[in-house]
């Protein structure tokens, strides 16, 4: 059985909502356990240390922060970390992942983009951000704030001060520099510059972007409910700011058994 089931597509590809249901949560599990070390760590960093960067020293940081955050900062990580296990997969390219879920310096949220991926194919980069929460928190508001965090990044890259955006591109190429061997690390780095300069000289042009959010629901909540989604991406379709969406849809026990996932993988105690 699949991870995840698709629920729709737009046409040309423009939205996907996808939903988790309870039965697929052992794969899930397994591609987490697949993925988690490099996801956390950066491969490159993984490979050049495999001692150090274990897939059980990411269960247990990604617990110790999850064990101290409140219940927003909770839902937003495994959100997060689904997007990050789960997206490649869903894309309609090759997708490949130029972020990390911990960030360089303390292990902590990182300063930078969600969830940024490479197109190999098309050699260029897809900016993303993911924000989540419970259903009974209106989906189209993490819709629009996906969308409000993601244009004020490409909107204030020219600005002073704490406004600036433009360190999330420096953020950016930290972390390729962890993730990626030096060659691809060069190109990606290339690649990072090229866009920031080219969103600040011309701020109308379309951006290569993915809004993606992720609504856990009680045992109750309709997996299979779209419309308010479509609604709230067809009308910011019409803006045509941004490329595509994505948003999936899973029970609020999927994230309380991720969380018990990574206690029990990290060998966490109390």
């Amino acid at each position: 059985m699949p991870i995840y089931e698709q629920i729709i597509t737009h046409t040309g590809g423009k939205y996907k909502v996808i939903k988790i249901a309870q039965n697929n949560l052992l794969d899930l599990k397994e591609l987490i356990k697949e993925h988690l070390a490099d996801v956390c760590f950066g491969a490159e960093g993984v490979r050049i240390e495999p001692d150090t960067y274990t897939y059980v020293e990411a269960c247990r940081q990604l617990y110790s922060n999850l064990d101290r955050y409140d219940e927003v900062k909770r839902y937003g990580l495994v959100g997060e970390l689904l997007m990050h296990v789960l997206v490649p997969g869903v894309l309609d390219f090759e997708a490949q992942s130029m972020s990390m879920v911990l960030a360089l310096q303390n292990q902590n949220i990182k300063p930078g983009f969600d969830l940024n991926f490479h197109d190999r194919n098309q050699k260029k980069i897809w900016y993303g951000e993911v924000k989540s929460g419970l259903n009974h928190n209106d989906r189209k508001e993490l819709i629009t704030r996906a969308r409000n965090g993601l244009r004020n990044y490409f909107d204030n890259i020219d600005s002073t001060g704490e406004k600036s955006t433009s360190y999330r591109w420096d953020a950016a190429k930290h972390e390729v520099a962890v993730i990626f061997a030096a060659e691809e690390r060069a190109t990606l780095s290339q690649l990072l510059t090229s866009d920031r300069t080219s969103i600040s000289t011309n701020s109308n042009k379309r951006k290569n972007a993915i809004l993606m959010t992720v609504s856990f629901g009680d045992s109750s909540y309709g997996l299979n409910t779209t419309q308010d989604i479509e609604d709230s991406i067809n009308d910011l379709i019409r803006l045509n700011c941004f490329d595509d969406y994505l948003v999936i849809n899973a029970h609020k026990q999927t994230f309380d058994d991720i969380i018990d996932f990574l206690k029990i993988e990290g060998q966490c105690d109390e």
